[in-house]
């Protein structure tokens, strides 16, 4: 039996950390001092368009879309969105779950590990929920823990995040060009259509809080169709990055005709890559998938119920 390669197990946790960034980013940004730049401009012009739309433009019925994510031919695990209407608060909500081998064990289907996100934002995108955590499988035991959680309201984000075994609380005003969680696609379809980039900021799950005030980190989004035409049925292309060199990503997805994501490209040409497929490529490699995503569309809930739950401390028996 052969064991997979360093590079291997790096690629695995960067994409996993890519498919955070790309697909349901916890976002939020705060007001600078110096003069604002014409891509954040064009950013505050982004969010505006999405809440002038509402999101019932973008989402009018329940979807779920399967993308397998895979580096050099070779599968690396799965990818779901769910999204759909949310009647109640005029708006919509999504749940994003990756799943993996375990990394202490890759060859061992019966031992998977991965991260979800849920989402829930009104009509205009201006109050709603981010809540994300880890899932971890072996055989029929699964454990889905949340990790963060970030509420929108009043114009404000308050963010709780569990960040090597701490738990951080910390809050941020809401300026113009805040980036709602759930968001992320959306305003990518925006851009596809535009040459201008837009920046962002963004809250990364995994980076603890200075103080009382999150970390922001800039996003910036622009047009990468020349980049990619060539490649079979795309006809938009936007391209990601982080400005940031401890936290170092860069992602393009890919869009076809209906404007419907294709494939999100992590790294450089050549890099891994998620593309969507339907549920039956999933099965063939990984089996049935579905069982384990309904367990976890309950048990997220639940876990939401509980609460951020730091681990208990070391003791001389359990170290």
């Amino acid at each position: 039996m052969t064991t997979d390669s360093p590079k291997r197990i790096v690629v695995i946790r960067a994409i996993v950390l890519g498919v955070v960034l790309v697909v349901c980013v916890a976002a939020a940004a705060f007001y600078v001092h110096d003069l604002r730049t014409s891509a954040e401009r064009n950013g505050e012009a982004v969010v505006a368009e999405i809440r002038q739309k509402g999101l019932g433009q973008f989402i009018r019925k329940p979807t779920t879309r399967w993308f397998l994510m895979q580096a050099d031919g070779a599968p690396l695990g799965w990818h779901v969105i769910d999204t759909g209407p949310r009647p109640d608060v005029g708006g919509a909500m999504g749940l994003n779950v990756t799943v993996t081998p375990a990394k202490d064990d890759p060859h061992d289907r019966s031992k998977l590990e991965g991260v979800w996100e849920r989402w829930v934002l009104n009509g205009g995108a201006s109050e709603g929920r981010y809540d994300a955590g880890e899932v971890h499988v072996v055989g029929s035991e699964c454990r889905v823990v949340a990790t963060t959680s970030i509420v929108l309201s009043g114009g404000r984000v308050q963010a709780s995040q569990l960040v090597d075994g701490r738990v951080y609380q910390s809050n941020a005003e809401v300026p113009a060009n805040y980036l709602p969680e759930g968001t992320m696609e959306m305003a990518t379809r925006i851009l596809a259509n535009q040459d201008e980039p837009a920046r962002f900021r963004m809250i990364v799950n995994s980076i603890p809080p200075q103080g009382d005030a999150p970390r922001f980190f800039t996003l910036t989004m622009r047009n990468a169709y020349k980049q990619h035409r060539r490649r079979p049925g795309t006809y938009y292309a936007v391209q990601a990055d982080t400005a940031e060199t401890e936290l170092g990503h860069r992602s393009t997805t890919l869009f076809d005709a209906k404007g419907q994501m294709m494939t999100v490209i992590f790294g450089g040409p050549g890099g891994a890559e998620m593309n969507q497929y339907g549920s039956g490529i999933i099965t063939k490699i990984y089996g049935d998938p579905a069982p384990l995503l309904d367990r976890i569309r309950a048990e997220s809930l639940q876990a939401i119920e509980r609460g951020i739950e730091a681990p208990p401390a070391p003791t001389a028996d359990h170290p």
